[in-house]
């Protein structure tokens, strides 16, 4: 028997919305790790010791900036602006789920076969949101460094290509070596490329550079 539209309608909101929340938690916890790291990582170039205190707070800083972006806009920072990516994904999430329990219910299927399809894609879930952190993690280093380089009055670093690599980027390649503006808005969209392994030295002035 299949339940009244309005009980099948909470079903598929329950399951959809638990998607949303542990991709929320899981992208916001990686927030702060990430921040945290880029900060360490800064500091760790310059030679620098950590305030502990000032880090906690930007990591704090960070991380309710970053789940108010999630929850009360639905996206994130990328290359400077909001990209509203996170409804896109809830509701590709939502199609699911909804096409696995009324089909399901409607073919007569029993409640442990539904809860294995669903099991099935919360599985799925955790892996198509552990790419979204990869990125969203990796750029939220980025940030932490510069931030940290900046805060010392470092304005300017080298770009080093990682070689050898399989399928490497020819506009990357063509940046080694290269003296950049750490905080050029075209280097830092270049450094959040997917699976890009390219890295910055800063060009510290108190240690003779130019």
């Amino acid at each position: 028997m299949v339940p009244p539209p309005a009980a099948m309608e909470q079903i598929i909101a329950s399951a959809a919305d638990t998607l949303m929340s542990d991709s929320i938690r899981a992208l916001t916890r990686g927030a702060v790790i990430s921040s945290v790291e880029g900060q360490e990582h800064g500091a760790q170039t310059l030679g620098i010791r950590l305030n502990f205190n000032l880090i906690n707070s930007y990591a704090v800083e960070k991380a309710r900036d970053y789940r108010d972006l999630l929850t009360s806009k639905g996206g994130s920072m990328i290359d400077g602006e909001f990209v509203p990516w996170l409804k896109d994904a809830v509701a590709a999430d939502r199609k699911t789920v909804s096409d696995i329990v009324i089909n399901g219910l409607k073919a007569g299927k029993p409640p442990s076969q539904l809860r294995k399809e669903l099991e099935t894609v919360l599985s799925a879930q955790e892996h198509n949101s552990a790419l979204v952190a990869y990125q969203e993690t990796r750029r939220l280093l980025n940030d932490g460094t510069n931030d940290r380089w900046t805060n010392e009055g470092i304005e300017r670093a080298i770009y080093h290509h990682l070689d050898p690599q399989l399928d490497p980027r020819p506009e990357h390649q063509a940046m080694d070596g290269k003296v950049v503006d750490i905080n050029d808005p075209e280097i830092q969209a270049m450094l959040n490329d997917y699976s890009c392994h390219c890295w910055l030295e800063p060009i510290i002035p108190a240690a003779g550079g130019a």
